[in-house]
C-alpha cells in the first residue's frame, strides 16, 4: 500500500528559492540558560549552510531583541548573513514562538486555571488562535506518519490536534504547545501552530 499523496500545501514552490532569509528554530534550546551559553559564541547558533543557496559559511551579522511579556525580559536573537547570496537568517530558541509576545511555557500556563491575572483580551485571543481549524496541521502530521490516519469528519481545532499528539505520546503534556510547534516547523517551515 502506498502512502497517501502529500497535500498541495506541502509541494515545494519556486518561490522558496527566491526567499532572502527567514527564521530557523534551534529545537534543542529549551531554556534561558542554554540560550545564554549559545549566545556567548558566534558559532552557538550558526547554521551549517545557507537555506537559500546551500553554499557558503554564514557570518554572524547582528542581533535583534524580542520582549517576552511572561518572562518580563528581552531575549536576544542572533542573525546570520550568507556571504554568497546575502540572505539573512535569524535563529530562535525553541522556547520563543514566532510572532508571539510570550514564551511557549508562558502560553502553556495561560491555559486553564493557571492563567492568573491576564487581560481578558489576551485570553480571548489565545483561545481564538487555538480554536482555528487544525485540519491543515492534522493532515500534515498524518502525512508524515506522526499521527495515524483516521476519520476526519468534523474539522478539528489546533488545540484538538495538540491534544491528539499528547494522547499518542508524541509530545509531553507539560510542553505540548512548544513541542507541537517544533514538529510543525520541522516539517514545513512557515506553517504556524498559533
Amino acid at each position: 500500500m502506498e502512502p497517501p499523496a502529500a497535500p498541495a500545501y506541502l509541494e515545494t514552490s519556486s518561490e522558496s528559492k527566491r526567499q532572502r532569509g527567514g527564521t530557523l528554530i534551534a529545537v534543542l534550546v529549551s531554556g534561558m540558560k542554554e540560550h545564554f551559553q549559545r549566545l556567548s559564541s558566534p558559532d552557538g547558533y550558526r547554521p551549517e549552510v545557507c537555506g537559500r543557496c546551500g553554499e557558503g559559511r554564514l557570518h554572524a551579522n547582528d542581533h535583534r531583541y524580542r520582549w517576552l511579556r511572561d518572562l518580563q525580559q528581552e531575549v536576544r536573537i542572533r542573525r546570520y548573513l550568507c556571504a554568497v547570496c546575502r540572505a539573512v537568517w535569524q535563529v530562535l530558541p525553541a522556547f520563543v514562538p514566532r510572532f508571539l509576545q510570550r514564551s511557549w511555557p508562558g502560553l502553556e500556563q495561560m491555559q486553564g486555571e493557571r492563567a492568573g491575572p491576564l487581560p481578558v483580551a489576551t485570553k480571548k485571543r489565545l483561545a481564538a488562535r487555538l480554536s482555528l481549524s487544525g485540519i491543515m496541521v492534522l493532515e500534515l502530521l498524518q502525512t508524515l506518519g506522526v499521527l495515524p490516519q483516521e476519520d476526519r469528519s468534523g474539522a478539528p481545532t489546533r488545540a484538538g490536534v495538540v491534544q491528539r499528539l499528547v494522547q499518542a505520546g508524541v509530545v509531553d503534556e507539560r510542553t505540548a504547545l512548544q513541542e507541537s510547534a517544533v514538529l510543525v516547523h520541522r516539517a514545513v517551515p512557515g506553517v504556524r501552530l498559533m
